[in-house]
């Protein structure tokens, strides 16, 4: 509840609206996915992405109505703990969850980034990143602020990093792990290890990374003690 877009603030659309309208929606608000209900938003029967939108508009199959390309929504209950939310998510691979009420209402919605920016942190804008946020011990070793740009530490290092589904250097952390991050928690990507230096309560605090030298082999993490 506490890192939901509440009810008031969800911007939705009706299932009988048109997909022209819903298109232009999208593009006014920048959201790539949004809620479809009936009748009411307490009926949220879906959810829309922009990549189908946008599928549909180059192959000029766009159907009359939005509620034929919803997809079915994911429903939590207001009560659900973020890191048991996160993970149940990342699961279902799923990247957005309507929130219901007690009543079985619309209390808001949450998603996946919601939860790891509460988890590790606001991810700040690339131009705000503070000197102090990044402290080069040796010329391939640094001790970094997890809120970090991805595209930051491959300019440092000049390396190509493949960012997947988050910007900063704690989302990736967490998302490579797929759980609850610890201090002494190593991920490896081609050319760089990054491990886990301190955690305050769920985030990602700093974060010490260390260029290596590159293999061929696939990212993965692993768990080490502190």
């Amino acid at each position: 509840r506490e890192v939901m877009v509440p009810r008031i603030d969800i911007v939705t659309a009706n299932a009988e609206d048109g997909f022209a309208e819903v298109a232009r929606l999208m593009v006014e608000k920048g959201y790539s996915r949004v809620p479809v209900y009936e009748d009411t938003i307490d009926n949220v029967t879906g959810v829309v992405y922009a990549k189908e939108v946008l599928k549909h508009l180059a192959r000029g199959t766009c159907p009359a109505r939005v509620r034929e390309v919803a997809r079915s929504a994911y429903f939590v209950p207001e009560s659900k703990k973020v890191d048991e939310l996160l993970t149940e998510m990342r699961q279902q691979r799923v990247s957005i969850a309507i929130v219901v009420d007690e009543y079985g209402g619309t209390a808001g919605l949450v998603t996946i980034e919601d939860l790891v920016e509460e988890i590790v942190g606001e991810i700040e804008d690339e131009f705000d990143v503070r000197e102090q946020e990044i402290q080069l011990v040796t010329p391939t070793e640094a001790i970094v602020d997890a809120r970090v740009g991805i595209d930051d530490l491959s300019e440092m290092f000049d390396l190509r990093i493949e960012k997947e589904d988050f910007d900063s250097v704690g989302g990736f952390i967490f998302n490579s792990l797929g759980r609850m991050p610890s201090v002494g928690d190593e991920v490896r990507v081609d050319g760089l290890i990054m491990r886990v230096l301190t955690v305050m309560g769920r985030r990602i605090k700093k974060v010490r990374v260390t260029k290596i030298e590159s293999t061929a082999e696939e990212p993965h993490s692993e768990g080490k003690t502190a």
